[in-house]
């Protein structure tokens, strides 16, 4: 418990863990999953602190997280606190010294929209939405964040960088391309489901009186 704000202990919800349960089984197979989720759950960062932990302790990991902008993947100089890499980042600068990779140099290790491991050579990239996403070399995991955001349908190309792909995201009023694959991974028995019920502060009384108001 730092103490700071922004920062709570990263304890998992059951839910939660049944989550990381799910995308450690599927990373095991490597299947792709598909996460549709409500806001406020924490959804993408269950998603990057498994990604994370492969980081830190799997030989030769190769992660890759996208967005649907540059901005919304790492921000130059840390500015932006909502980014995919500075969730990461949060991770990495609260691990104990101890834990940290051998020979890990924050300024040499962690560069925009990278992030490598010098012990195991492991590391995380991250890429913004275009036509050629990912396709520069293979990938262990693949986290594609707000896909129903996205301007174009990359994911069954994306399958040929990684088996294991996971786009996540939020209900959109444009959402054909993701309502797309949902149907695909309900029917392969492959969709993770995580509402906004799953949050333990939102009780039953909270959600009828949010119904109620809004």
């Amino acid at each position: 418990e730092t103490g700071e704000p922004g920062w709570i202990p990263f304890r998992l919800w059951p839910a939660q863990e049944r989550i990381i349960r799910e995308l450690y089984d599927a990373y095991q197979k490597q299947e792709w999953r598909v996460m549709f989720k409500a806001r406020g759950v924490g959804g993408t960062y269950v998603c990057e602190a498994l990604m994370f932990w492969f980081w830190w302790g799997t030989p030769s990991f190769l992660g890759l997280v996208g967005s649907r902008k540059e901005e919304e993947v790492d921000y130059a100089k840390g500015k932006k606190q909502n980014t995919l890499f500075a969730k990461l980042d949060g991770f990495l600068d609260h691990l104990p010294d101890c834990l940290l990779p051998e020979g890990f140099i924050k300024r040499e290790h962690r560069q925009h929209m990278l992030l490598t491991n010098p012990a195991s050579k492991a590391s995380i990239s991250g890429q913004s939405a275009n036509a050629n996403f990912g396709h520069s070399n293979r990938a262990s995991m693949v986290l594609l964040d707000e896909y129903a955001r996205w301007a174009y349908n990359f994911f069954y190309s994306v399958l040929g960088v990684s088996d294991f792909v996971v786009p996540i995201s939020t209900l959109n009023a444009n959402q054909d391309q993701f309502t797309d694959i949902v149907d695909d991974a309900e029917k392969l028995n492959r969709l993770i489901l995580y509402s906004v019920k799953d949050n333990p502060k939102y009780t039953p009384a909270w959600l009828e009186e949010k119904e109620r108001t809004t």
